[in-house]
């Protein structure tokens, strides 16, 4: 229930997009009050869209920039790589018994086990599979007709083992370490968090349905209905990370980690975008810098924050008013700014101006 409810794969909003489904419910919710913070004069609709939806995706991308830099830095592996080659190798548990090598996969009665000749008969548990074989008792697999019918569990060959997916899911083409869906999750919680002024969704509890035989569609299920219930955004993310696990697609590292780094990027997203809101983004400190390029020509550098509006002013006699550049107030949009000025004379002296408005 809740590898399926959270997977968000394609022809879904994808996992960031979920949290926006969750804001959403948020902000709809009876008696939810529109305040910064949870504090100060109450917005209208509009506004209340606008901040919330930009500081939560501004997060989500961050999280996802963070994620995806360290996916590709690590190279982590995903369980069907490991499962699959650990048990192709052998056991590791009983270096006198068959099959044994000590990369293999550790062996756990009732579903961890090497194949032997009598439980490989008729009626055995291993029936028709390769003795000497590592077998795992798992989910064998999306049903022939998931409408109808669920996979239960059964043993298998290690080699086989599949995730709780459909069957025309493939493994994603990046590494496992670290789970996005922990580090969306935790950063869209953050946000959610300060933005509202409380950790709890409104009321204190969030809650969703799932109908008896309805509502999975990997397979027939759930046998009988599921209410999953969250008090926390925290609680919501935390569930989100977990059920990668749950589905055999993350194991505990990248859930855990994921976790701590969409911790950082949803409290820093919320540090620089309640700026905006506030309007103290302008008076955050600034340097400009002059570096001599050549006999000719230098370069000034101005540290800029994205989105507030520069100009360039210049004077040759600092007992005269400067003057602005033609260009007048430009919006920054990367940082830093850089520009270009020769030596001809008359030489001058530069400073930057800023402002939140042009």
């Amino acid at each position: 229930m809740l590898a399926e409810h959270w997977a968000d794969g394609p022809s879904s909003e994808t996992p960031p997009g979920h949290w926006n489904v969750i804001a959403n419910t948020v902000k709809n919710s009876v008696g939810f009050v529109r305040k910064i913070g949870g504090t100060g004069p109450e917005l209208d609709d509009l506004e209340w869209d606008v901040k919330m939806y930009f500081s939560l995706n501004t997060a989500v991308h961050d999280a996802a920039c963070a994620a995806w830099s360290i996916k590709r830095y690590y190279d982590g592996y995903r369980p069907i790589s490991a499962i699959r080659y650990m048990g192709g190798l052998g056991q590791s548990s009983n270096p006198a018994g068959p099959s044994y090598h000590p990369s293999g996969l550790p062996l756990v009665a009732d579903l961890i086990e090497v194949v032997t000749a009598a439980t490989a008969q008729s009626g055995g548990r291993h029936f028709g599979l390769p003795v000497g074989a590592v077998a795992i008792h798992t989910w064998p697999g999306q049903p022939a007709n998931p409408t109808t019918q669920y996979s239960g569990v059964k043993w298998i060959l290690a080699t086989n083992w599949l995730p709780f997916q459909k069957k025309s899911f493939v493994t994603p083409a990046f590494p496992g370490y670290v789970s996005g869906h922990s580090t969306f999750s935790r950063a869209a919680a953050e946000v959610l968090t300060a933005i509202t002024g409380s950790p709890y969704f409104p009321a204190g509890l969030a809650t969703h349905q799932a109908p008896a035989n309805t509502y999975l569609t990997f397979e027939k299920g759930p046998s009988q209905s599921v209410q999953l219930q969250w008090a926390t955004y925290y609680d919501a993310a935390d569930q989100a990370g977990q059920s990668r696990l749950c589905g055999g697609i993350h194991v505990a590292v990248d859930d855990l980690t994921g976790r701590r780094v969409g911790s950082q990027c949803g409290k820093a997203a919320w540090s620089l975008v309640s700026q905006y809101f506030d309007g103290s983004i302008a008076q955050s400190p600034f340097a400009v810098t002059i570096r001599q390029l050549s006999a000719t020509q230098c370069e000034l550098k101005c540290d800029t924050v994205r989105g507030v509006y520069y100009k360039l002013q210049s004077t040759a006699d600092l007992a005269e008013p400067f003057v602005d550049d033609p260009a007048g107030f430009v919006q920054c949009l990367e940082s830093p700014a850089l520009l270009v000025q020769s030596f001809a004379p008359p030489r001058k002296f530069f400073r930057y101006a800023r402002s939140l408005t042009p």
